[in-house]
């Protein structure tokens, strides 16, 4: 359970995005939310929480306070991750101010066999991220078993462009905008692969991905 509430505030984008079992992340900016679309993305089934833990630690003018990180991500494996998201400049410009609650993070963390880890835009907007936010609204889209199959497939006989994968798969022009999200599905779900640096349409190659 998050540690402080996010509040509605004017200065920047606050709101939610979707987790692993259905529950809302909470954030507090849109460096933030793209944090959790990217992670969301690449990682399906950790849990992430906002607002995980208030750290005490000491100013660097000798004053008592509190520090609270924006996410603990826990990966399922073993392996959970304790997140600061800030803008590199803020990053850069408020080191001194940052130096005593990351040091005291870092320590926190380690106890709790956790890394720390500060993730700023160099780390997030990444070519793949459109990509990322496009395909996670097909992530949960109920599949067609069957077409997918037979898209399966034709995938199978070597890279095609999304269009002439369907155009192999579906001989009646009219039955083909059927398929086009069941491709998306299956890029989402992993099922095919495709070069997610580049963004996708239907011109983009995909490939039955490696089992």
């Amino acid at each position: 359970m998050p540690v402080r509430r996010i509040r509605g505030n004017p200065r920047s984008v606050t709101g939610a995005v979707t987790g692993a079992d259905g529950n809302y992340i909470d954030f507090e900016s849109l460096l933030e939310r793209d944090y959790l679309i990217l992670t969301r993305f690449w990682h399906p089934s950790a849990k992430i929480e906002e607002q995980p833990v208030k750290i005490p630690y000491v100013t660097d003018r000798g004053r008592a306070s509190n520090y609270t990180p924006d996410f603990l991500v826990d990966f399922g494996t073993g392996t959970s991750d304790l997140v600061e998201v800030k803008p590199a400049e803020v990053l850069i410009e408020e080191k001194e101010k940052f130096r005593a609650r990351f040091a005291a993070a870092a320590d926190f963390a380690s106890d709790k066999g956790w890394r720390f880890v500060i993730k700023s835009e160099i780390d997030i907007r990444l070519p793949v991220l459109p990509n990322a936010h496009f395909l996670l609204h097909y992530r949960t889209l109920k599949p067609k078993p069957d077409l997918c199959a037979r898209l399966m497939r034709a995938a199978e006989s070597g890279p095609k462009s999304v269009g002439d994968l369907i155009a192999a798969t579906i001989r009646e022009p009219s039955e083909r905008y059927a398929a086009i999200p069941q491709v998306w599905h299956m890029l989402a779900t992993g099922i095919l692969d495709t070069d997610l640096n580049t963004p996708l349409n239907q011109s983009s190659f995909v490939w039955a991905a490696m089992r």
